[in-house]
């Protein structure tokens, strides 16, 4: 399996505006360690390495993201299960001019 392929296919999937932020992201990543690498005089092994990473760690968030989207998706509250009947704690009365 290719995994630039995946990648690829990852980022056509993205919506528009998206697809520009991570472009972006990571020509300014390939860039910051093509640098790196002319300063520090890496060998290619690490440069390709720190690239994978970042796009990894990238890929990683944006996961990351769709998962947390998925799962609160329609819930405005947690479930009952989720949140025993102990810990839910009234708001405070509202004082009033009244109350004085």
């Amino acid at each position: 399996m290719n995994p630039w392929k995946d990648i690829w296919i990852w980022i056509d999937a993205l919506p528009r505006g998206r697809r520009i932020i991570v472009t972006a992201a990571a020509t300014v990543t390939l860039w910051f360690a093509v640098v790196l690498m002319l300063q520090l005089r890496i060998d290619a092994f690490d440069w390709i390495h720190m690239t994978l990473l970042s796009l990894a760690v990238a890929f990683g968030a944006e996961e990351g993201r769709r998962m947390r989207r998925e799962l609160t998706r329609g819930r405005t509250h947690p479930a009952p299960e989720e949140s025993p009947a102990s810990d839910i704690v009234p708001p405070p009365a509202r004082r009033t001019d009244r109350d004085d």
